[in-house]
């Protein structure tokens, strides 16, 4: 399955990348412009980046994938 997570980065989510990963799952990691992907490293998911609040951008990023996880917050 291919699985779309955004805020990929985040404390809890890139656990859940792990996981996915883990029964493997092939994982789209959404990620802010400028945000660090460090908490990614080692991670086989391919990672893509824009503004949540941009939605064209967003249902650009997430095609092709079968299921969503939203985990992003803007806080």
């Amino acid at each position: 399955m291919r699985v779309f997570v955004t805020g990929a980065a985040g404390f809890i989510s890139q656990h859940v990348v792990r996981m996915l990963e883990e029964r493997g799952d092939s994982v789209i990691a959404l990620l802010a412009p400028g945000e660090s992907d460090r908490a990614l490293e080692g991670r086989s998911c391919t990672i893509r980046r824009c503004d949540i609040r941009d939605l064209p951008s967003v249902l650009a990023a997430m095609e092709g994938s079968d299921v969503v996880i939203h985990m992003a917050a803007i806080y």
